[in-house]
């Protein structure tokens, strides 16, 4: 794997392996010493000067929810109410996890 600093706080990482490239894809959202990491696949027209960041990535918890309600669909539902829903945490879809459920939705940062 290779980092490179594109300037404006961005890098470009180039994996070795197209299944590590995927697992940082798909697997996130990151944190790095506390502060949450943007992934996105590259694009040829990418400017980082021009760059402008209006959606991310966070997970919700819903605390002290019933295991009867981990259920992906209808965890997926109620994670409308905050933001577009990506996934569901695979601690909470294989209930090994009971004190929280966890959603990754997308945010817009301009509301």
């Amino acid at each position: 794997m290779d980092m490179i600093d594109i300037g404006n706080g961005f890098f470009m990482v180039k994996f070795d392996l197209e299944v590590d490239r995927e697992k940082v894809i798909s697997g996130g959202p990151w944190m790095i010493y506390d502060r949450c990491v943007a992934i996105r696949p590259w694009t040829t027209d990418f400017i980082s000067s021009q760059v402008q960041i209006n959606k991310t990535l966070v997970w919700i918890r819903f605390p002290s929810l019933g295991m009867e309600y981990y259920d992906e669909s209808l965890l997926l539902a109620l994670a409308t109410a905050v933001g577009r829903p990506i996934k569901v945490d695979l601690h909470t879809l294989d209930a090994s996890r009971g004190k929280f459920a966890r959603v990754c939705i997308e945010i817009d940062l301009d509301k």
